[in-house]
């Protein structure tokens, strides 16, 4: 039948195609403890759909707010951003390392007071996680299940969630 005869032609189409693999693009001269803290959480997350993404170093220019989401870089030193490559797709994960004597909590309240809930033109992102772990603070924002896949990842690396926020917008 014709129909068997579709399948057939399917399945030895799907035979040849190569089997597909998620690419991280990584600028040169990420910080290597931020790199490993995003590949684990990537890792975890178990969202095939963050298959293409960007981590970069976030120089401390005038840029720096609107990439980090943070109203400045003081107390900052070494930040790191995680953007998904799809630009229609409302995601971002920063991770900052602390200068010395800076208080974490303060960064935490930086994020959740700083987040550009519009920053995407066609989309916005669902709600955003902010997290500590030792001498860094995590920024995750996001729209529902790519950013829920990563979020469930960010407890099970051993971050503590400091604050969970919805899109006020929605």
């Amino acid at each position: 039948t014709i129909f068997a005869d579709m399948e057939a032609l399917f399945v030895q189409l799907m035979a040849d195609v190569a089997e597909y693999v998620p690419t991280m693009l990584v600028e040169e001269g990420v910080n290597e403890e931020h790199l490993a803290v995003i590949t684990e959480i990537m890792t975890n997350s178990g969202y095939a759909a963050l298959d293409s993404i960007t981590v970069m170093n976030v120089p401390a220019d005038e840029n720096f707010g609107y990439i980090a989401g943070l109203s400045g870089n003081e107390g900052i030193e070494i930040c790191t951003s995680v953007t998904h490559m799809m630009m229609t797709t409302p995601y971002s994960m920063v991770v900052v390392t602390l200068a010395e004597g800076t208080d974490a909590q303060t960064v935490v309240e930086d994020f959740k007071n700083s987040i550009d809930w519009g920053k995407w033109v066609c989309v916005n992102p669902s709600a955003a996680t902010v997290a500590t772990k030792d001498n860094m603070v995590l920024c995750l924002i996001g729209l529902d299940e790519l950013y829920f896949g990563t979020a469930s990842a960010i407890e099970s690396t051993g971050w503590t969630v400091a604050e969970t926020l919805t899109n006020p917008n929605m």
